[in-house]
């Protein structure tokens, strides 16, 4: 028994100074740790991943929020929505192509797989954008961004209705409180000369086709995300969008004329400018009898005169940069991070106009911007934070207030539902 206690410790020594030696080679630093005490490659790249996904994310709401605020103060003196709403689409597009040129890999051109989710996609777009643009043209932005903020309502009110997706009993206080200030806020007054019945009609036409694209679109679209990217989609969406905004610039008017005709007629209001703009133009006019040619003359002299044909051609990029900084953020966040970085912006474009448009609010719109402010920054809590709503349901069942745990409902949807687009989708966003 003793010969057989002593090779075994004898074996187990030099095993444990290997092992140790092993230890103290990996604590020492070497060429290979960029820091003295050897920090891991991998807290290195963490810390990396969190520093580009706060910058992603404060680029996103700072591009949205300047977007929106630069919209806003260029239809003061430009009130022609729809053009510029076809305008953004043709920027969008021009400033992509040369990353398409650098990176090849990104273009994709849609299958006739897609057309239907597609059809369905640029349809909701294009009237979300348009009317979006017509609301900015005519009542104050904090109401408008207050009625934009009840997107989360809609949505959850069409999966509830359509696929029997119930969301949580908190969820839908939330949102309904969202609604309220929402109403509330659009008690403001009438936006500088803008119609203020046409601009509420258009914020909550445009709020529905956001949310129906959600619905609808989202989830349908996710089974082509291997033959198309974000960008390509971005490009082909305006590209289609086009028709939609030539037809309804021709068909509006603007100062007695077609929309499209007085935004391609811009003049600043520099005397000196006005001068040159005549005297150009009757150049032009008596070399072109027809239409077309004079709306192309039209262009030529509004690329002539800068200011504010400039000043659309910056706003409709930054329209185009704030699309591609949405795509951009999901690479390095999670969908729920750049729903409540959107959130976020929302909330203070509506506290940033404010000053800015020197609005004068009655007390029902204080309390209704401050509902929704509130409300949606819950909601936004609610999505970040996860174990909330488990917290929720944990003192509902111990309170015996399982009838108000609607997420625990088995019922079936609608007839004809499951034909739908995005009748797939995943339950309702908390």
């Amino acid at each position: 028994a003793g010969s057989s206690e002593k090779p075994t410790e004898e074996k187990k020594e030099p095993l444990t100074d290997a092992k140790a030696a092993e230890e103290m080679a990996v604590r020492q630093p070497n060429e290979a740790s960029p820091l003295v005490g050897g920090v891991s490659d991998e807290t290195l790249t963490s810390a990396k991943e969190k520093m580009q996904a706060g910058i992603s994310l404060a680029s996103l709401v700072i591009i949205a929020v300047v977007k929106v605020q630069v919209t806003a103060r260029l239809f003061e003196s430009a009130h022609y929505p729809t053009a510029y709403s076809m305008w953004s689409c043709v920027i969008t597009c021009i400033c992509l192509v040369p990353l398409f040129i650098a990176r090849p890999s990104l273009w994709a051109v849609p299958t006739w797989e897609m057309k239907d989710v597609l059809t369905l996609i640029v349809i909701f777009t294009a009237a979300d954008l348009g009317f979006t643009n017509i609301a900015l043209a005519n009542i104050p932005t904090a109401v408008q961004q207050s009625i934009a903020s009840t997107n989360p309502f809609w949505t959850i009110l069409l999966e509830t209705f359509l696929y029997r997706k119930y969301a949580h009993i908190v969820t839908y206080v939330t949102v309904v409180l969202i609604i309220i200030g929402a109403i509330l806020a659009a008690q403001a007054p009438s936006h500088r000369d803008g119609n203020a019945t046409l601009g509420l009609a258009s914020a909550c036409i445009a709020v529905l086709c956001s949310a129906s694209k959600a619905v609808f679109t989202h989830s349908a679209f996710k089974k082509f995300k291997s033959q198309m990217g974000a960008m390509p989609l971005l490009f082909w969406v305006d590209i289609f969008m086009l028709p939609f905004y030539i037809v309804a610039t021709l068909i509006l008017q603007s100062e007695g004329r077609p929309e499209l005709v007085t935004f391609f007629g811009t003049r600043t209001h520099s005397r000196i400018h006005a001068h040159n703009t005549q005297t150009h133009q009757h150049h032009l006019r008596a070399h072109t009898h027809n239409a077309l040619s004079l709306l192309l003359a039209r262009a030529v002299e509004c690329f002539q005169s800068a200011g504010l044909f400039w000043a659309m051609t910056f706003t409709a990029a930054l329209g185009g940069a704030r699309a591609l900084a949405g795509f951009f953020v999901l690479s390095f966040v999670t969908a729920t991070s750049t729903s409540t970085a959107n959130i976020l912006a929302q909330i203070l474009n509506i506290l940033v106009s404010i000053p800015l448009q020197h609005l004068v609010m009655p007390a029902s719109m204080v309390v209704g911007v401050t509902t929704v402010i509130a409300s949606v920054a819950f909601y936004a809590f609610i999505k970040a934070y996860k174990p909330f709503l488990p917290e929720v349901d944990a003192k509902l069942e111990a309170n015996g207030l399982q009838v108000l745990m609607l997420t625990k409902l088995d019922v079936p949807s609608v007839p004809g539902a499951a034909a739908l687009p995005g009748a797939e989708a995943k339950p309702a966003p908390s």
